[in-house]
């Protein structure tokens, strides 16, 4: 009897264990699937890290560190009382060697981490916490970092934040072919004004001056973002009809 009932005990743990991974699984393709639609990087690291807080690790903070010109820097936080987003990180710091060594990490002891920098990292980091690499197209960009004061995390945790790792790398790593094809974009704009412009040389410099004002204009009316930047490039195209009109009439 006490064989059975050791059996059943251990199978409703594993049930118990089975279905709290299913609904962390659940909420983490939610939170995938929420960031999957954003197209700049700021917004991504933003979203995917409050969310994460909110609905993966109870009473958590979080930061996401990323690097910027050799330094890794705050560019997203949740949780704190003050803004610390912009503080520099060294890179001696627990943050610094998760990057240099592509490693997952775990502390239960912040105070026993001999690489932690006390100076640095205790404005954001609590005295338990997971570690992750972003890793992006081959290349670490930073690191995610979930903690709190009190309980441990779990491996579960840590697998968790991993696969949400996973996903914002490849979600940046698209963001930036969506850049370059904007950038190209842009490009051809200005070429064709330019190309406009060189038809008149009485009107040379006029596309990129209406866009000036144009732009202007639409901020001071306080259009949306994408509002404005239609305007912009509406504005620098708005004598584009030269291109196919002889030079003997335009100058005329």
């Amino acid at each position: 009897l006490s064989e059975q009932i050791g059996t059943l005990l251990y199978n409703r743990m594993l049930y118990e264990e089975i279905k709290n991974k299913a609904e962390g699984l659940e909420k983490l393709m939610r939170i995938i699937i929420n960031v999957s639609s954003l197209v700049k990087e700021k917004d991504i690291i933003d979203k995917a890290l409050n969310e994460s807080v909110k609905k993966l690790f109870n009473d958590s903070k979080g930061v996401i560190i990323l690097f910027e010109e050799n330094m890794l820097i705050i560019k997203s936080a949740v949780g704190y009382e003050k803004s610390i987003v912009g503080k520099e990180i060294p890179v001696s710091s627990v943050a610094g060697w998760v990057c240099r060594n592509r490693k997952n990490l775990m502390i239960r002891d912040k105070t026993k981490i001999k690489f932690f920098n006390e100076k640095y990292e205790n404005e954001y980091f609590e005295n338990k916490g997971i570690f992750v690499p972003i890793i992006s197209e081959g290349r670490v960009k930073g690191v995610i970092c979930i903690t709190r004061k009190e309980n441990n995390y779990t491996r579960e945790d840590l697998y968790f934040l991993s696969i949400l790792e996973n996903n914002i790398g490849g979600i940046i790593a698209r963001t930036k072919l969506y850049e370059d094809m904007k950038k190209d974009y842009i490009n051809t704009i200005y070429s064709l004004a330019a190309a406009v412009d060189a038809k008149d040389h009485y009107t040379h410099g006029h596309s990129t001056t209406v866009m000036k004002y144009s732009t202007k204009i639409a901020e001071k009316m306080r259009l949306s973002e994408e509002e404005i930047e239609n305007i912009k490039y509406a504005a620098l195209l708005h004598d584009i009809g030269k291109i196919g009109i002889s030079e003997a009439i335009i100058n005329k």
